[in-house]
């Protein structure tokens, strides 16, 4: 990760304590940030012989310099901003009185003082004067004397964001003006340790997939808003989010769903071993593009906000591309070797490698000893092999631009297509 990044994984209970424990033997036990309990299938599945399990674990851990930019808030939340300020900006009213049940004079001496209020224009004061002649102390409800939930010192610093209101019995109250902006941008909740409600359910993730035409085979798939949730509470507009086990390609629909709603150039880079990939996830980011809601395998048209007699296209403008690696294994599996009728059948694919020559490297590489040259031509060893990409992979460097004979890289280095340099394809010629 990068120094700002985070990670989330989720996991069931078998196997939550080890995660743990491996996750915090690599990054520290400071990179800790929460272990959520995410309620995902309410009726329980019956899968334990004592309990029917009803949800699963989401670990979270941080780099040194994350910030979480909290969860977007829900239109009932946003509703409780009823009032407006004289530039018309929503705002709503906190009590500034403590109202947990210990929170006494008695037991929290510091935060019992008296505030004075301007009775002309409600603004408050800590100190009586001839305009802030009305006294008000944090009393509850059955008269026992509670306390504020700021100190002296924080009125003092911020004195406009308090109001005095006066109700019909002439009792004065205190309260919190708090905006829903902040800065310009709308303000965002921090979330909780136990997540619950239909956006988290493995039944509506399923039938999203269903709606799509892309299969039901996926056990405990999450839906889309899940992953909205996660990507919009910890990244920026241009974050790069990966997913190394893509599943259904949930995350590839989420961040598509992001960037259509607000704009954002976000990136996502999936990794998956499943042949899926082929019917399900690429399908998948080809429907979402095309449209934001899908229902028995069809696009859902939209009517307009301004007309319900308009239709709007929810179609987006999205590049992907997508390459298969090999793997090891794989690799030795399908080398051809020049001896094999003589071991085949009694030697795995690691013993035989280690006795037999393998004829398909010897055409791809040659080495002049005497010029001290190696000559590459990774095509002999795959049809069709995408050497840019590969490069690209190997280097650790962003594609700019791709020629005839070279791939140039964003740093402004570039490299070889025709005859690549032995030291830029060394890590992957291995054998």
């Amino acid at each position: 990760m990068g120094d700002d990044g985070v990670l989330f994984i989720s996991i069931d209970d078998n196997e939550q304590p080890n995660l743990r424990h491996e996750l915090e033997q690599i990054l520290g036990y400071s990179s800790f940030v929460a272990d959520v309990c995410v309620v995902n299938n309410l009726k329980g599945r019956n899968d334990k012989e004592h309990i029917a399990t009803a949800n699963e674990r989401l670990l979270i851990y941080k780099s040194p310099n994350f910030q979480e930019l909290g969860f977007e808030l829900t239109d009932k939340q946003k509703a409780e901003y009823k009032f407006r300020d004289k530039d018309g900006m929503p705002y709503r009213l906190l009590g500034l009185r403590k109202r947990g049940g210990n929170d006494t004079r008695a037991k929290r001496p510091n935060l019992f003082f008296l505030i004075y209020a301007n009775p002309n224009d409600g603004s408050v004061s800590i100190e009586r004067t001839k305009d802030y002649s009305i006294e008000i102390i944090p009393l509850k409800s059955d008269g026992v004397e509670g306390c504020w939930r700021w100190e002296k010192k924080a009125i003092q610093r911020r004195p406009t964001e308090l109001v005095a209101t006066k109700n019909g019995k002439d009792k004065w109250t205190v309260f919190q003006i708090d905006s829903l902006f902040r800065k310009g941008e709308e303000r965002r909740f921090k979330p909780k340790s136990v997540w619950f409600g239909s956006d988290y359910s493995t039944d509506r993730a399923t039938k999203q997939l269903r709606n799509m035409l892309l299969g039901t085979d996926f056990k405990n798939p999450k839906p889309f808003e899940m992953l909205e949730s996660v990507i919009a509470y910890s990244s920026w507009q241009e974050d790069v989010i990966l997913d190394f086990f893509a599943g259904s390609g949930t995350t590839a629909h989420a961040v598509m769903n992001l960037n259509r709603a607000d704009g954002g150039k976000r990136k996502y880079i999936l990794v998956e071993m499943g042949e899926h990939f082929n019917t399900v996830i690429l399908p998948r980011v080809k429907k979402v593009a095309f449209s934001s809601k899908w229902k028995d395998g069809k696009a859902v048209i939209q009517t307009s906000e301004f007309s319900k007699n308009s239709e709007v296209s929810t179609g987006m403008s999205h590049f992907a591309k997508y390459f298969e690696l090999e793997q090891y294994e794989d690799a030795l599996k399908k080398a051809r070797y020049e001896d094999a009728p003589l071991f085949a059948g009694t030697q795995d694919a690691y013993t035989s490698y280690a006795f037999l020559r393998d004829l398909k490297m010897l055409e791809a590489v040659k080495m002049d000893k005497k010029k001290n040259k190696v000559e590459v031509n990774l095509e002999k060893l795959y049809d069709g092999i995408d050497l840019a990409e590969t490069l690209s992979c190997l280097t650790g460097k962003w594609i700019k631009r791709i020629t005839k004979d070279s791939v140039e890289f964003q740093d402004g280095t570039s490299a070889s297509l025709s005859a690549p340099d032995w030291d830029d394809v060394k890590p992957l010629i291995w054998w």
